[in-house]
Protein backbone atom coordinates (compact mmCIF):
# COMPACT_ATOMS: atom_id res chain seq x y z
CA UNK A 1 0.00 0.00 0.00
CA UNK A 2 0.88 3.59 -0.35
CA UNK A 3 1.86 5.92 1.80
CA UNK A 4 -0.31 9.46 2.38
CA UNK A 5 2.44 11.71 4.53
CA UNK A 6 -0.06 13.93 6.59
CA UNK A 7 1.75 16.63 9.07
CA UNK A 8 -0.72 17.97 11.19
CA UNK A 9 0.18 20.41 13.95
CA UNK A 10 -2.90 19.80 16.13
CA UNK A 11 -0.69 20.90 19.78
CA UNK A 12 -2.93 18.79 21.73
CA UNK A 13 -3.36 15.53 19.26
CA UNK A 14 -2.80 14.48 15.92
CA UNK A 15 -6.07 13.91 13.37
CA UNK A 16 -8.92 15.16 16.03
CA UNK A 17 -12.00 15.17 14.83
CA UNK A 18 -10.64 13.66 11.45
CA UNK A 19 -11.32 9.71 12.60
CA UNK A 20 -14.22 8.87 9.38
CA UNK A 21 -11.41 11.08 7.35
CA UNK A 22 -8.61 8.71 8.06
CA UNK A 23 -10.72 5.74 7.72
CA UNK A 24 -11.45 7.07 4.07
CA UNK A 25 -7.73 7.24 3.33
CA UNK A 26 -7.38 3.50 4.22
CA UNK A 27 -10.46 2.54 2.22
CA UNK A 28 -9.09 3.61 -0.91
CA UNK A 29 -5.94 1.59 -0.39
CA UNK A 30 -3.85 3.85 1.46
CA UNK A 31 -2.21 3.55 4.91
CA UNK A 32 -1.39 7.47 6.35
CA UNK A 33 2.18 8.29 7.57
CA UNK A 34 1.89 11.12 10.28
CA UNK A 35 3.85 14.51 11.56
CA UNK A 36 3.07 15.90 13.79
CA UNK A 37 4.17 18.60 16.64
CA UNK A 38 6.41 16.68 18.68
CA UNK A 39 8.23 15.02 15.13
CA UNK A 40 8.97 18.52 14.75
CA UNK A 41 11.38 19.02 17.92
CA UNK A 42 12.55 15.11 17.69
CA UNK A 43 16.11 13.81 16.44
CA UNK A 44 15.01 10.08 17.00
CA UNK A 45 12.44 10.43 13.95
CA UNK A 46 12.62 9.60 10.43
CA UNK A 47 13.71 12.47 8.61
CA UNK A 48 10.81 14.86 6.99
CA UNK A 49 12.66 14.25 3.76
CA UNK A 50 12.59 10.64 3.65
CA UNK A 51 8.98 10.60 4.53
CA UNK A 52 8.41 13.13 1.67
CA UNK A 53 10.10 10.90 -1.01
CA UNK A 54 8.38 7.67 0.26
CA UNK A 55 4.97 9.11 0.43
CA UNK A 56 2.51 8.99 -2.63
CA UNK A 57 1.16 12.43 -1.71
CA UNK A 58 0.59 15.18 1.04
CA UNK A 59 -1.14 16.73 3.56
CA UNK A 60 -1.04 19.85 5.33
CA UNK A 61 -3.40 20.83 8.66
CA UNK A 62 -2.22 23.40 10.98
CA UNK A 63 0.20 24.63 8.94
CA UNK A 64 1.80 27.49 11.28
CA UNK A 65 4.57 25.90 13.21
CA UNK A 66 5.90 23.81 10.12
CA UNK A 67 5.75 26.34 7.21
CA UNK A 68 6.88 29.07 9.23
CA UNK A 69 10.77 28.10 9.20
CA UNK A 70 11.96 28.96 4.84
CA UNK A 71 13.68 26.09 4.77
CA UNK A 72 10.77 23.92 5.32
CA UNK A 73 8.66 25.84 3.54
CA UNK A 74 10.67 25.91 0.56
CA UNK A 75 11.33 22.51 0.46
CA UNK A 76 7.44 21.75 0.41
CA UNK A 77 7.48 24.17 -2.65
CA UNK A 78 9.81 22.37 -4.06
CA UNK A 79 8.20 19.35 -3.72
CA UNK A 80 5.24 20.16 -5.56
CA UNK A 81 7.03 22.31 -8.16
CA UNK A 82 10.07 20.34 -8.99
CA UNK A 83 9.22 16.61 -7.77
CA UNK A 84 5.73 16.85 -9.14
CA UNK A 85 4.12 15.81 -5.72
CA UNK A 86 0.67 16.61 -5.12
CA UNK A 87 -0.96 18.15 -1.80
CA UNK A 88 -4.00 18.80 0.10
CA UNK A 89 -4.21 21.77 2.26
CA UNK A 90 -6.90 22.22 4.89
CA UNK A 91 -7.37 25.53 5.43
CA UNK A 92 -9.15 27.43 8.34
CA UNK A 93 -8.59 30.78 9.65
CA UNK A 94 -8.07 31.09 13.22
CA UNK A 95 -5.05 33.94 13.50
CA UNK A 96 -3.15 36.82 10.74
CA UNK A 97 -0.03 35.18 11.71
CA UNK A 98 -0.86 31.18 10.73
CA UNK A 99 -3.15 32.91 7.26
CA UNK A 100 0.61 35.27 6.54
CA UNK A 101 2.38 31.62 6.86
CA UNK A 102 0.34 29.65 4.85
CA UNK A 103 -0.14 32.48 2.15
CA UNK A 104 3.96 32.97 2.07
CA UNK A 105 3.69 29.04 1.18
CA UNK A 106 1.16 29.47 -1.49
CA UNK A 107 2.41 32.41 -3.65
CA UNK A 108 4.53 30.53 -6.29
CA UNK A 109 1.37 28.65 -6.83
CA UNK A 110 -0.84 31.93 -6.92
CA UNK A 111 -3.09 31.20 -4.33
CA UNK A 112 -4.44 33.22 -1.43
CA UNK A 113 -6.38 32.64 1.70
CA UNK A 114 -8.72 35.32 3.64
CA UNK A 115 -10.45 35.67 6.96
CA UNK A 116 -13.29 36.81 4.83
CA UNK A 117 -15.89 34.20 5.78
CA UNK A 118 -19.01 33.26 3.04
CA UNK A 119 -22.40 33.11 4.28
CA UNK A 120 -25.84 32.08 2.39
CA UNK A 121 -29.06 32.94 3.67
CA UNK A 122 -30.76 30.72 1.33
CA UNK A 123 -28.23 27.66 0.70
CA UNK A 124 -27.00 26.92 4.32
CA UNK A 125 -27.30 23.19 6.55
CA UNK A 126 -29.45 23.58 10.23
CA UNK A 127 -26.45 26.61 11.09
CA UNK A 128 -26.55 29.74 8.77
CA UNK A 129 -23.03 29.50 8.82
CA UNK A 130 -22.99 26.54 7.00
CA UNK A 131 -23.10 26.83 3.34
CA UNK A 132 -24.28 24.19 0.58
CA UNK A 133 -22.49 24.41 -2.67
CA UNK A 134 -24.86 22.78 -4.78
CA UNK A 135 -24.43 21.77 -8.32
CA UNK A 136 -27.37 23.18 -9.68
CA UNK A 137 -25.97 26.36 -9.06
CA UNK A 138 -22.82 25.92 -11.26
CA UNK A 139 -20.29 25.84 -7.93
CA UNK A 140 -18.48 23.00 -8.96
CA UNK A 141 -15.61 23.81 -11.81
CA UNK A 142 -13.73 20.82 -11.98
CA UNK A 143 -15.06 18.26 -13.57
CA UNK A 144 -13.43 14.92 -12.45
CA UNK A 145 -13.14 15.97 -8.47
CA UNK A 146 -16.81 16.53 -8.90
CA UNK A 147 -17.83 13.55 -10.58
CA UNK A 148 -21.09 11.96 -8.74
CA UNK A 149 -21.27 14.84 -6.11
CA UNK A 150 -24.68 17.53 -6.10
CA UNK A 151 -23.35 18.88 -2.58
CA UNK A 152 -20.90 20.14 -0.73
CA UNK A 153 -21.12 21.33 2.94
CA UNK A 154 -18.33 23.64 3.99
CA UNK A 155 -19.58 25.21 7.48
CA UNK A 156 -17.89 28.09 7.79
CA UNK A 157 -16.33 28.65 4.47
CA UNK A 158 -13.95 31.32 3.93
CA UNK A 159 -13.10 33.98 0.44
CA UNK A 160 -9.87 32.61 -1.58
CA UNK A 161 -7.92 34.82 -3.77
CA UNK A 162 -7.14 32.76 -7.50
CA UNK A 163 -4.31 34.00 -10.25
CA UNK A 164 -3.81 32.39 -13.08
CA UNK A 165 -2.15 29.64 -12.80
CA UNK A 166 -4.10 28.46 -10.19
CA UNK A 167 -7.67 27.82 -10.84
CA UNK A 168 -11.21 27.84 -9.21
CA UNK A 169 -12.80 25.01 -7.56
CA UNK A 170 -15.81 26.15 -5.58
CA UNK A 171 -17.62 29.05 -6.44
CA UNK A 172 -20.58 30.40 -4.84
CA UNK A 173 -24.31 29.84 -5.03
CA UNK A 174 -26.12 33.05 -6.45
CA UNK A 175 -27.12 33.87 -2.77
CA UNK A 176 -23.88 33.06 -1.05
CA UNK A 177 -22.59 36.62 -0.04
CA UNK A 178 -19.89 38.10 2.38
CA UNK A 179 -20.40 37.56 6.10
CA UNK A 180 -18.73 41.51 6.43
CA UNK A 181 -17.45 44.05 4.19
CA UNK A 182 -13.86 44.81 3.93
CA UNK A 183 -12.34 48.01 2.22
CA UNK A 184 -11.11 46.19 -0.78
CA UNK A 185 -12.01 45.24 -4.17
CA UNK A 186 -13.22 41.85 -2.77
CA UNK A 187 -15.99 44.28 -0.82
CA UNK A 188 -18.71 43.66 -3.79
CA UNK A 189 -18.53 40.60 -4.27
CA UNK A 190 -21.12 38.40 -4.39
CA UNK A 191 -22.55 35.02 -5.88
CA UNK A 192 -20.74 32.98 -8.45
CA UNK A 193 -18.01 35.84 -7.79
CA UNK A 194 -17.36 34.16 -4.40
CA UNK A 195 -14.38 31.67 -4.18
CA UNK A 196 -14.29 29.18 -1.34
CA UNK A 197 -11.64 26.63 -2.70
CA UNK A 198 -9.23 26.41 -5.38
CA UNK A 199 -6.13 24.24 -7.18
CA UNK A 200 -3.37 24.06 -8.92
CA UNK A 201 -2.33 21.43 -11.69
CA UNK A 202 0.69 22.97 -13.11
CA UNK A 203 3.69 20.89 -11.83
CA UNK A 204 1.99 18.76 -9.37
CA UNK A 205 -1.21 19.17 -7.93
CA UNK A 206 -2.72 20.96 -4.93
CA UNK A 207 -5.94 21.26 -3.37
CA UNK A 208 -6.26 24.35 -0.85
CA UNK A 209 -10.14 24.19 0.90
CA UNK A 210 -11.67 24.51 4.11
CA UNK A 211 -10.10 21.45 6.95
CA UNK A 212 -14.09 21.88 8.49
CA UNK A 213 -15.59 19.96 5.30
CA UNK A 214 -13.14 16.98 6.37
CA UNK A 215 -14.43 17.16 10.24
CA UNK A 216 -16.34 13.66 11.64
CA UNK A 217 -19.58 15.88 11.90
CA UNK A 218 -19.81 16.84 8.19
CA UNK A 219 -17.38 14.18 6.65
CA UNK A 220 -20.70 11.66 6.04
CA UNK A 221 -22.31 14.40 3.75
CA UNK A 222 -19.05 14.84 1.70
CA UNK A 223 -18.14 11.36 1.45
CA UNK A 224 -18.25 11.41 -2.28
CA UNK A 225 -16.33 14.67 -2.75
CA UNK A 226 -13.74 13.71 -0.24
CA UNK A 227 -13.29 10.32 -1.84
CA UNK A 228 -12.69 12.00 -5.56
CA UNK A 229 -9.94 14.37 -3.58
CA UNK A 230 -8.06 11.45 -2.58
CA UNK A 231 -8.18 9.45 -5.52
CA UNK A 232 -7.10 12.76 -7.68
CA UNK A 233 -4.06 13.39 -5.56
CA UNK A 234 -3.24 9.70 -5.30
CA UNK A 235 -3.46 9.62 -9.31
CA UNK A 236 -6.41 7.12 -9.16
CA UNK A 237 -9.36 7.22 -10.96
CA UNK A 238 -12.14 8.00 -9.19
Amino acid sequence: MENILMMDFELNQPLTYLNKFTKLIENEGFTLDLFWARDYVSDKKPSIDDKINNSKFLIIRKPLTFLSGPIVRKKLQDAVIKDKKNMLVMYTFTEKDSMDVLNEFLKPFKINTSEIQIVDPKANSDDKRNVVFQKKNNCFVHKELFKGVSKVLIPHPHFVYVTKPAKILIRGNPSSELKYKLDDESSDLTGRNLIVGAYYDKTGRIILLDSTLFLDKYIDFNKKFVKNVITWLGGKKS
